[in-house]
């Protein structure tokens, strides 16, 4: 299965939905088995490539994710997910963990900023939808 913009929202309006719930954490967080395409930012002249990865969790502040290659600490990444609309939403993490399991290696992130980077149609009645700018916007959106 694929992380999908669609697949992303119906976690984050679930997970809204169930706060307050049995488990201990700030931030509950949902199990997954999706596979999703993170983009690495570079670290000093050194360009990090696209890579698969699969996503574990996802919670409203961060992600788990399981790669075959380990990500340093404190690195920022984008996953880019399509929109039904055609726009692409964006969504970026920093790494605060990175644990290796023998042959793959198990990744915490924190939410750093959704982007909706492509402009929206027109409303009716005139005017522009506002891109979603925080994690907090979406699952405003998502929740009514």
């Amino acid at each position: 299965m694929e992380l999908t913009a669609c697949l992303f929202e119906q976690v984050i309006r679930t997970l809204r939905a169930d706060v307050g719930g049995r488990e201990q954490r700030r931030f509950p967080r949902v199990g997954l088995r999706a596979k999703a395409t993170i983009y690495p930012d570079r670290i000093g002249l050194t360009y990090l490539e696209p890579r698969e990865v699969w996503v574990k969790d996802l919670s409203l502040q961060g992600i788990g994710l399981t790669s075959s290659a380990s990500l340093p600490v404190g690195i920022v990444f984008e996953i880019r997910l399509a929109v039904r609309s055609g726009s692409l939403m964006r969504i970026r993490y920093t790494v605060i963990r990175t644990r290796s399991l023998g042959t793959v290696f198990s990744i915490g992130a924190e939410l750093l900023e959704l982007i909706d980077a492509v402009e929206l149609p027109p409303l009716p009645g005139g005017g522009r939808a506002k891109p979603l700018a925080t994690l907090a916007a979406l699952t405003r959106a998502v929740g009514r």
